[in-house]
Formats: C-alpha cells, structure tokens, sequence
C-alpha cells in the first residue's frame, strides 16, 4: 500500500464550510479507512493530479486551495467516534504584540482567539475563530495566528491601511495526529495539519484574503524527571493575493516543558520563522508561558514573548482560560 499522504480527523466539521469544500476541491482524493478500538480513521492515500496542476500546488500557488480541508472532511464522514470516546476544551485568550517588524512604522495588535479542541486517543483537532484589532499601515498580517511582516514597502502592500482596524480574523482549522507514541521511553511524534480560511477583511489589512496551508511534525521526549524536549517542524503554503508574491514559510521551534508541580507548568520557546518576503528579516524570538491548572480542571495561562530579529514583534503579551468537558 502507498504511504499516507494525511492523517486527519474532523468530526466538528460545520455543514456549512463541509458544503463549501466539496463544491470547490477539484481533485480526487482516495480514502483508505481503518478501525482502533472506538476510534475511525482515514488513511488518504492518493490525490491524483488534475490536467495543470503537481502534487497539492503547482510552483507553490493554490490551483486546488481546498485540497487539504477536503482530505480533513472526508476523515470525518468516513468514521466519526462514538459518544464518550473524547474530551471538549474550550479556550480564550489576550494576546496584545507590539513591534516595527523592520519598517519605519510602529504596529500594535490586540488578537483575541476562540478555540474549541476535541480531542481523541492520539489525536486532537480544534478550531479557532479569533477577534482582530491592528493598527498598522497593512504591512503586518498574520499567519497560524501570529503576526508577520507581509510587505517590503508599506507603499506596495496589499489592502494598506492606516490608522487602527479591527474585525474577525482568519478563522484557523488545525489537527494533530500521533505517529509513535513510546510511553516506556516518553517519545512522542505527531503530525500536524492546519488550514487558513480568509475570513479576515484585507482591505482592512486583517488578513492577505488568501488562502494557507501547512503541515508539519510535532516532537517530544522526555529527558529526566519533569524535562520535556519539545522540536517542531512546520511548512504552511502562502497564499497569494493579485499582484503580489509571497514566499512560503518555513517554521522551526526548540524549547522544553517542565511540571513545577502538580497544577503549574512552564514551556519555554526558541522559534524561528521564514520571512514572506524575500529580502526582510525572519522572524526569530523567545516565548515563556505558565499555566496553573485548577482542581476542577480549569486552567490559566500567561505568556511573555521577547522578539531577537527586526522580523518579529519587539514584545508580545498574553493571559488566556480554557475549560475540559
């Protein structure tokens, strides 16, 4: 049997989006379905190529941009779990970033996403439908929710803007599912697929009106005691507006988890992401958050962001809440 091109699951799929994926996906996909325990999943083998279109893009532009949510939605319909066989968090958060990303310009953003989880044994899917209020002259935008520099000169931007604009933002679809699990040497790895939806208003300068995609690899191992070593790998296809040609990123993380004590955690970032723009600076910068878990589950965050490069926001700010059910 061919390798598996995706891994996905999305049983929270809304009709509304299910109907328009499946009229706008133009190309064939074939699913493999298999059966663990309570769980249904799909294997999507193949996506044969359609008359002008390689592979998901063709040189890196979206011929076919609901390729990925088509595979995500046709795991959903092939085997939805049981009753009783997951768990719901539903989360918020504050998240205010200031910075010049290497223009003359100062931008400040306040991005208040809502993300519902649902999680499954080795997997978990969520989607996030964030709030967005930037101001900026439209050389920022954001990509899996953070900011980047989306323009050389703020002049040839696309859907420049200036003064402060605010809106919903790109809603975000986003799932995980475990490659190996080892649970005697504590040696996780995942794969990871996101989808962008540009529900943000681009002559706003919320969002590029594009569509993203991306995979990537999620790794985790224990080291000793409450250590965690946590690398990702990530690499999300830049869609691009009429006129302009933005470069797909590329987006790398080293850090590590540690259990202070029972309810409280720390996870500490080094990440680095590929500059949309040939020419500007990539994106490099150090994120710390800590998150106290209540007793009835609940738990809340904090979060520091310090930004190393011209590429990224000088400083970035966040408390957030989310609740299991």
């Amino acid at each position: 049997m061919p390798a598996p091109i995706a891994f996905l699951d999305l049983s929270i799929c809304p009709p509304v989006l299910a109907t328009i994926i499946l009229k706008k996906s133009r190309r064939s996909v074939r699913v493999s379905p298999y059966f663990t325990g309570a769980r249904g999943y799909c294997r999507i083998i193949s996506a044969p190529p359609v008359r002008g279109v390689t592979g998901i893009t063709d040189g890196g532009n979206m011929r076919s941009p609901y390729l990925t949510a088509f595979a995500i939605l046709s795991l959903c319909l092939a085997a939805a779990p049981g009753a009783g066989a997951y768990d719901w968090k539903a989360g918020t958060s504050l998240n205010y970033d200031t910075g010049k990303y290497g223009t003359g310009t100062r931008t400040d953003s306040i991005y208040i996403p809502l993300t519902l989880t649902r999680y499954y044994t080795g997997g978990q899917v969520s989607l996030t439908v964030p709030w967005l209020r930037q101001s900026s002259s439209g050389a920022v935008t954001r990509v899996g929710g953070s900011p980047v520099r989306a323009s050389r000169n703020v002049e040839g931007a696309s859907g420049a803007v200036s003064g402060a604009e605010s809106g919903l933002g790109d809603v975000l679809l986003r799932g995980t599912y475990a490659i190996k699990e080892e649970s005697l040497h504590r040696f996780d790895l995942a794969f990871a697929g996101s989808l962008k939806f540009p529900t943000a208003n681009e002559k706003k300068g919320l969002g590029t009106g594009e569509i993203d995609q991306g995979a990537g690899l999620e790794f985790a191992k224990e080291m000793s005691g409450s250590w965690t070593l946590l690398i990702d790998g990530y690499y999300t296809i830049i869609g691009d507006p009429e006129g302009v040609d933005y470069d797909n990123q590329v987006t790398l993380d080293i850090g590590f988890y540690r259990e202070l004590r029972e309810d409280l955690s720390v996870t500490a970032l080094y990440v680095t992401r590929s500059a949309l723009v040939s020419g500007n600076s990539d994106q490099r910068e150090a994120t710390g958050t800590l998150v106290r878990t209540m007793p009835d589950g609940d738990q809340f965050s904090a979060g520091l962001l310090l930004g190393l490069s011209e590429g990224s926001p000088q400083l970035g700010l966040s408390v957030g809440f989310a609740r299991r059910f």
